[in-house]
């Protein structure tokens, strides 16, 4: 009788559990209690013990590995095979609270207030859209004190580690890299398709010559500089002057501070980082010692380059999968190495990317099913050229700095006509979206002057529908589709003829480019606009 009076007394005690999310039913033995092993599939998105519940089944596997389960010595691994091919109840990411120079945290994506997203000029500046925090701090810890005499400063001893122009047998050497991320991390990118730029095959560098201008290259880094890179050191030092200026320290539950900190001592739980700052005292627009390489020209050639950025991260600081829609060179400063998944902007990868616009962790949830994968290690004796349109996500190895410029080329029109054609902008904040119609005509106009008249003129033809969208009033009238930005932009695309008079961009098109008139006036040639050379800024 004693026996069964305390067996039931230990089934009273014994917690009842929740299920996990809704397409798993719950099973208790797959949720042992103590000294088992623990399947989380990415649909899974509350704690079964402690019923709680998570943005992300990363949240929960960081949560089940955190100090309130520790002493039940549970075991946790990815379980892959189970990944839900539907995702419900995943909170959908508001990419224009990303706009501003921010400092962001895995705890949340927070927006400092006062870290202005003008420039000096008092225009905001695009993104290097490196970003992406992905989970969630619970408590925040104590961090040493960062003396300039650590080895940020002195710089860590160079790793004999192959760089990653390595043949297809050392990717597994390089995800290595990884294993500090967790094993669910480390799984996600191990099922991606992927090669490295030596061992592409032939219907990789088809899909990539067909979709961008150019696949993604690398130069030495020594060929992007004019002047002398600046150092760690530097950049610390101007960084925190920055961060002072702002006076944010005080305004935020996120202090900025962090993030060089973070530099000596990386957290794996809440990595912060710095993110689309500028610091024009070290990377000046004017007279700048950061360039695209002369190398580059091989391939492309690059004109109006700007909007040098400086991004510090720390390790395990992730970017999810994003494009970007300009060119861009990029090279790490210091110590810093990350490693960087590329893939390119085929019908295919541009239609699973639209299939996740708006949600988080989109590497995870369509990473696999992507075509012409790339992956590429990339240390501060690399500069990395990413066409635009390019798809990338970007796991940092070793904490330190990343500088990056942006630039156009005449055959980037074609990339922006098929992301705009595919909503690129849907989810993208308003600024960037009014900045958007102005970017693409230049670029047909850089490509009619730069002897691409075909790749200009199918652009033109391909866009038209969403050129019309551009100038349809109607939704100004709604306080939810109206665009301030692209409203007062609007006027910008009337322009002065040589006698004064308005001429909109679609007489000036006719007038200037095209060497036929229309079909229901008869073939006659014009004389062609001669070429309007465009001094790159050395």
């Amino acid at each position: 009788m004693a026996v069964a009076v305390a067996a039931a007394s230990s089934s009273r005690s014994q917690p009842a559990l929740t299920a996990p999310c809704l397409c798993h039913p719950l099973n208790a033995a797959d949720w042992p209690l103590r000294n088992g092993t623990i399947q989380v599939a990415l649909c899974m998105e509350q704690c079964p013990y402690c019923g709680e519940e998570f943005p992300s089944c990363f949240d929960l596997q960081e949560h089940l590995e955190g100090k309130t389960y520790q002493a039940r010595k549970l075991v946790l691994t990815p379980a892959l095979k189970t990944f839900a091919s539907v995702f419900k109840s995943v909170p959908r990411e508001d990419l224009g609270s990303m706009t501003s120079h921010a400092v962001h945290s895995r705890s949340n994506s927070t927006e400092l207030s006062g870290w202005d997203p003008l420039s000096s000029s008092g225009t905001p500046q695009s993104l290097a859209y490196e970003r992406g925090p992905r989970n969630y701090i619970s408590s925040e810890r104590g961090l040493s004190p960062l003396s300039f005499e650590s080895s940020i400063a002195r710089g860590f001893q160079r790793s004999q580690e192959s760089l990653e122009i390595s043949p297809q047998g050392d990717i597994a050497q390089l995800l290595q890299r990884l294993d500090d991320y967790g094993p669910i991390t480390k799984a996600i990118v191990e099922g991606l398709s992927l090669t490295t730029l030596t061992s592409m095959t032939t219907f990789q560098t088809y899909l990539w010559s067909e979709s961008t201008a150019t696949r993604p290259r690398v130069f030495e880094a020594g060929e992007c500089w004019k002047k002398k890179p600046p150092t760690s050191e530097e950049l610390i030092f101007e960084t925190l002057d920055l961060i002072a200026a702002r006076k944010l320290a005080g305004k935020t539950k996120q202090n900025p501070r962090k993030a060089i900190a973070q530099l000596h001592e990386p957290d794996r739980l809440n990595p912060v980082g710095l993110i689309g700052y500028r610091l024009p005292k070290l990377l000046p627009d004017e007279d700048p010692g950061l360039v695209t390489p002369a190398a580059l020209s091989r391939f492309v050639e690059p004109f109006n380059d700007g909007n040098r950025q400086v991004l510090c991260t720390p390790k395990f600081w992730m970017t999810d999968l994003h494009i970007d829609n300009y060119d861009g060179i990029s090279t790490a400063i210091g110590t810093c190495e990350k490693l960087w998944i590329m893939f390119p902007p085929t019908p295919k990868n541009l239609q699973l990317m639209q299939s996740a616009d708006g949600q988080r962790y989109k590497l995870a949830r369509i990473g696999k099913d992507l075509e012409g994968g790339l992956v590429i290690k990339a240390d501060s004796t690399q500069a990395l050229y990413l066409p635009a349109g390019c798809l990338h996500a970007v796991f940092t190895l070793h904490g330190g700095f990343l500088v990056s410029l942006e630039f156009t080329t005449p055959l980037s029109v074609k990339v922006l006509s098929v992301l705009l054609n595919s909503q690129f902008d849907r989810f993208k904040d308003k600024w960037l979206q009014s900045e958007l119609p102005g970017q693409f005509i230049e670029s047909v106009e850089l490509a009619l002057n730069q002897n691409q008249i075909q790749v200009g003129v199918d652009a033109w033809i391909n866009t038209q529908d969403r050129l019309r969208l551009w100038f349809d009033t109607e939704q100004d009238e709604s306080e939810a589709t109206r665009n301030e930005y692209w409203v007062r932009r609007r006027s910008g695309w009337q322009e002065k003829d040589s006698e004064g008079t308005q001429q909109t961009f679609k007489e000036h098109f006719y007038s200037e480019h095209l060497v036929v008139d229309r079909f229901d006036q008869g073939p006659r040639a014009t004389e062609a606009a001669g070429p309007k050379p465009k001094r790159r800024r050395r």
